[in-house]
């Protein structure tokens, strides 16, 4: 168990009703390591005495034991509670909302990458005779100096009852929005068109989308676009629905361009699916569309043969895996991440055996409902595998989506301070606000001693960088705390900073004006204060003996990369050699950190390196990297010189 997981765990113990959990889980050990390292644990019986929970203390063992399963257990528990449709709902049909909506109030649609709202718009008003050829469709971007175009084109829309579409509302500042919100309400009043409708895109990004009048946004007929997702089923689902089932059952040249179609659709999936990983997925950020798989099935199109000739596969690749989805691509590595997802779409096998990934292969000669049950049926729960990658692959994005999950819940729960209810009497916000800042300036270390110590050797002189950078934040986490305490008593005017340092505190997040001061950190406050405690030793104890510790816990720096400076400068005046032509070596030392006794003779001895997807076999005669095959997301790599 890692010390973040037995933090939950007996954070969890001290919560009303799970006092018996940190004895249950000691004498039921190897029950409850089986249940956590199962695949599936949010499914699977609890051991013990938790065998009794509800679904929302379930939920809550889930998280402490499991965090990276908290996505699919609150599924779970919403489709319990709420019913699938609601936890799982399907694609957003625009013909349904029509239907809902009216002229008196506009449609809102929120953007995501990789989702096109506007190109489905505008093939659902081509099916009901509206296009902007005839003027019954009017589209507008909106931007900088776009304002009265648009509020123009909305009057005139509205006199002759047609469409009118406005991009990217979020980009408009709010007095202009709400200049919008009042021609609605006139427009709307004065219009007899029952045919006139508004839509409205805006992003979902919370600083932007709250730019929206909230009277707009209440009025609107609100529609989340589907996102794209890690999860393949839902992806390739949405895809595949995107081409016509007609067209795909009798104006596709054969069979075979009916498979080939499909595994387009995967591959344009499971490239999706990567890009929502992050850098695990690809290096780059990059965002795949609807209109980059459109544009890959009339490559498809035009290189086949109605002959029934064999297709020309190398074509094809260069074609779709270069040009269309390449055209994106800036990063070599992720350009050979395509070309190799591609090759496993585009090629003979796949025709023969209909194998797509490990776990999911496809019938042969299947027609589009045939092909959207195989997706339902035949996929196995979305793992990486399906995307071509290691099981344990989106182990950081789920993690990074529970933290997500428990942010909003304290965001909804209230765990906020806000200017409203600090210091608006002479008890501030009361006791509780107190004693948790008298608790967090208990963690702060004392400032370092700042007087120089030994001669201007390099070591000297970065050791003197780090002591002023560590004091500077500590002294940005005192003052804060002080003014919270004042604002507490009342004896200090309430600033929104003093506010937003109190939330933080509130939250269990590290304040941004702590963050802005710091070295980059994605932990949560308690567990960022004990790092910072663990910094502040190792230079205390590195100014106390005026001499680098044996070995530098490198992580453990403001600015590493000016250690490995100092390291280098050292080598350059013991050897007499020029700065510029000496090169960084570094390699892996065969004993244990505690083993080593002394300081190298050249270089430096440097720890508190992790490596993510793979571990370091020790055990072999050559020992080298290996894949990690545990859910752990972070393995200690060996002390480096």
């Amino acid at each position: 168990m890692t010390g973040a997981q037995w933090s939950a765990l007996a954070a969890l113990s001290a919560v009303d009703g799970f006092g018996w959990l940190l004895d249950d889980a000691e004498k039921r050990q190897k029950r409850w390591r089986d249940w956590a390292g199962s695949d599936r644990p949010e499914a699977d019986r609890l051991p013990g005495e938790a065998r009794h929970l509800n679904g929302f203390e379930r939920l809550l063992a889930v998280k402490a034991f499991r965090p990276d399963r908290v996505p699919r257990a609150a599924e779970n528990y919403a489709a319990a509670a709420l019913g699938s449709r609601l936890a799982s709902p399907g694609p957003v049909v625009l013909h349904e909302a029509l239907r809902v909506a009216d002229a008196a109030a506009p449609i809102l649609l929120t953007l995501f990458p990789g989702a096109d709202p506007v190109s489905e718009l505008e093939g659902l008003a081509e099916k009901m005779g509206i296009s902007e050829v005839s003027g019954s469709l009017r589209l507008v971007a909106l931007g900088r100096g776009q304002g009265s175009h648009a509020l123009r084109v909305v009057r005139e829309a509205a006199d002759a009852g047609a469409w009118v579409v406005l991009s990217n509302a979020h980009l408009m500042d709010r007095a202009w929005l709400s200049g919008l919100e009042g021609v609605l309400e006139d427009v709307l009043r004065r219009s007899q068109k029952k045919a006139f409708r508004v839509f409205l895109t805006a992003e979902p990004a919370r600083p932007r989308v709250e730019q929206l009048p909230p009277g707009l946004v209440q009025t609107a007929v609100k529609l989340l676009v589907q996102e794209p997702t890690t999860a393949l089923r839902g992806n390739l689902q949405r895809f595949w629905g995107c081409f016509n089932a007609e067209h795909v059952e009798s104006a596709l040249k054969g069979v075979e361009h009916r498979q080939l179609l499909f595994g387009l659709a995967y591959f344009h999936a499971a490239v999706v699916g990567r890009a929502r990983l992050g850098a695990g997925g690809f290096t780059g950020a990059y965002a795949f569309g609807a209109a980059d798989l459109a544009a890959a099935a009339d490559v498809l199109s035009d290189h086949l043969d109605p002959s029934g000739g064999s297709p020309p596969f190398e074509e094809l690749r260069a074609i779709v895996g270069t040009f269309v989805y390449g055209s994106h691509v800036t990063d070599a590595w992720d350009q050979r991440t395509i070309a190799a997802l591609l090759e496993a779409v585009l090629r003979e096998e796949f025709l023969v055996t209909g194998t797509l990934a490990p776990g999911f292969t496809v019938p042969q000669g299947a027609t589009h409902q045939q092909y959207l049950q195989s997706v339902e049926f035949s996929i196995p729960d979305d793992s990486p595998t399906l995307l071509h990658m290691h099981a344990t692959a989106d182990t950081r994005h789920l993690v990074s989506r529970a933290d997500g999950i428990s942010q909003d819940l304290r965001l909804l729960c209230g765990h906020t301070v806000g200017l409203e209810n600090v210091g608006s009497s002479p008890g501030g916000v009361g006791p509780p606000a107190k004693e948790r800042v008298l608790e967090t300036l208990a963690r702060v270390p004392e400032q370092l001693d700042a007087e120089p110590a030994g001669a201007a050797a390099p070591p000297a002189v970065f050791l003197a960088q780090e002591v002023r950078l560590a004091n500077r934040l500590l002294s940005v986490v005192r003052s804060s705390l002080a003014d919270c305490l004042a604002a507490i008593t009342g004896t200090l005017a309430v600033s929104e900073l003093l506010a937003a340092t109190l939330a933080g505190l509130e939250a269990g997040v590290v304040p941004g004006a702590w963050a802005a001061a710091a070295y980059p950190s994605l932990l949560g406050l308690g567990a960022w204060l004990a790092d910072l405690a663990l910094r502040h030793q190792q230079l205390a104890e590195w100014r106390r003996h005026e001499a680098p510790p044996v070995t530098v816990w490198v992580a453990g720096l403001f600015r590493p990369e000016a250690f490995v400076a100092a390291v280098l400068q050292v080598a350059a005046r013991k050897s007499g050699a020029a700065l510029d032509g000496l090169a960084l070596a570094t390699d892996a030392v065969k004993k244990s950190r505690d083993d080593l006794a002394a300081a190298p003779r050249e270089g430096a001895y440097i720890h508190g390196m992790f490596l993510e997807g793979a571990t370091w076999d020790s055990v072999a005669v050559c020992a080298s990297l290996i894949i990690a095959y545990t859910r752990d997301r972070h393995h200690h790599l060996h002390t480096l010189l």
